[in-house]
């Protein structure tokens, strides 16, 4: 908008705006255009011309983004009690009950928007009560959780999404519950409001399940959209978090990476096993800056929320972001975390993600893999599933031992057989029977995160 005088008494404007016959502002000439050789960049106002459906898409994505925001400020904001009845004299502000469930609706209508003809699970989300979708959410592991939103990107809509900023209002929706309980880790016990501002169960069950809708909806903005994949690695914000003073940041001593130990000694908030929470360090009393969305999601890792799902995700569809972050310490992280919290299927997806991109193989990192992982003899006990052969022999003890014998070999069923080509490699052995194959790995009857043993023992499972 040009910034000259207003004309004198000729009734002239001298601002170069004009008026169509339909009374739409058209600006005819500007004086104030900024040039960026950034892709994708942040903060500026784009000018664009749209055709009607996208002018639908950005009235949905702006209706969606004010009740994000709203989300992302009251929890991460520690000024506002969970609910009423924790609310300090003088305190009108706090979250009412049900807070997180408003917003089930909400991110089920962005995630349904990103796929082509709208998701098949969450298109319709009156069916399920938003009440059911938080108990959904929690109860199912992210890699499952994950798959149940499937179908072809919609790049109009990814990309209406991100130049709207609805993307970051969902990634600050997933990073709230982290901001509130700075520097304890909010899913961690104890539940003291003293060490934990976000104490209500009720909220952190519910807070817990928006944060993995959230993840499933950045996935679903970044599936096969190198715009929008390139827009997360190269985005950075700042952590919520006025309570620290200055004189607090510049008195802070750890070093990045290093937070201090959480008091807890107890299990995770979510606590099942089954999920894969550890106890783990707290987020740090260091201060926070601007961070990268990569850093903070690689800070998020070991929590069954999405993260690691929507790292494995990027880094498999960007071959630029694979580049620049499946690295060997990022390799090596994984390792650990499957050795410490089992084979969580978020985890090992990961290795399986970084050996290719876009359909095509990359070498290096499978070489990368190979030589972290299996190489190592106490890393290959750590996370590797043993398969072998037995002989007749020791088939014979096993099943004197109680075991069912003899154990046929395993063919495909003549019906199968019928469609397979002519010939192919391996057709006789194949199709004569395979010999049956045994499993072993270190467990342990009474596994638990941060065991020294993989998982449960096969009767224990």
């Amino acid at each position: 908008h040009p910034k000259s005088p207003r004309a004198g008494n000729s009734g002239e404007p001298s601002s170069r705006l004009a008026r169509s016959k339909k009374e739409a502002l058209v600006v005819t000439r500007c004086f104030e255009i900024t040039f960026s050789t950034t892709l994708s960049a942040q903060d500026i106002l784009k000018l664009m011309r749209v055709v009607p459906e996208e002018h639908q898409l950005i009235s949905q994505a702006m209706a969606c983004l004010r009740a994000c925001a709203q989300y992302s400020y009251a929890v991460a904001n520690p000024s506002f009690p969970p609910s009423a009845n924790q609310a300090s004299s003088g305190q009108a502000a706090s979250l009412p009950d049900g807070f997180a469930a408003e917003l089930v609706p909400v991110i089920l209508q962005i995630i349904s928007a990103q796929i082509q003809g709208g998701s098949e699970t969450a298109k319709r989300p009156d069916e399920r009560s938003a009440e059911g979708w938080i108990a959904l959410a929690n109860k199912t592991l992210p890699a499952a959780f994950s798959n149940l939103f499937g179908g072809d990107p919609d790049p109009r809509a990814q990309r209406v999404t991100k130049d709207t900023k609805l993307m970051d209002a969902v990634f600050a929706m997933g990073r709230a519950p982290y901001d509130r309980s700075y520097p304890a880790l909010p899913w961690v016990p104890p539940y003291d409001r003293a060490a934990n501002p976000l104490v209500d169960p009720e909220l952190l069950t519910g807070c817990f399940a928006v944060t993995k809708l959230a993840h499933v909806a950045l996935q679903r903005i970044c599936g096969g959209n190198a715009e929008t994949q390139r827009y997360f690695g190269g985005r950075e914000s700042v952590p919520f978090a006025p309570w620290i003073s200055p004189h607090q940041n510049a008195s802070s001593a750890e070093a990045p990476g290093e937070p201090a130990d959480h008091p807890s000694g107890h299990s995770s908030a979510q606590g099942q096993a089954a999920n894969g929470v550890a106890d783990r360090p707290s987020q740090g009393s260091r201060a926070r800056g601007a961070q990268s969305w990569m850093q903070t999601i690689m800070e998020q890792l070991e929590d069954p929320l999405g993260p690691a799902v929507t790292l494995s995700k990027l880094l498999g569809a960007s071959e630029e972001l694979m580049e620049k972050y499946a690295q060997p310490h990022l390799v090596t992280r994984f390792l650990e975390m499957i050795g410490k919290l089992g084979p969580q299927p978020r985890l090992v997806n990961f290795f399986e993600a970084i050996c290719s991109v876009g359909g095509v193989a990359v070498k290096a990192n499978q070489e990368m893999i190979l030589r972290l992982t299996w190489m190592k003899p106490e890393a290959r006990a750590l996370a590797f599933l043993e398969t072998r052969g037995l002989d007749t022999s020791t088939m014979r003890s096993l099943g004197e031992g109680g075991l069912e014998t003899p154990f046929p070999p395993a063919r495909p069923s003549a019906e199968a057989v019928a469609k397979y080509p002519k010939d192919y490699i391996g057709k006789q052995d194949f199709e004569g029977g395979l010999p049956a194959v045994w499993v072993r790995w270190v467990g342990t009857d009474a596994w638990e995160p941060k065991s020294d043993e993989l998982w449960w023992s096969p009767g224990a499972m």
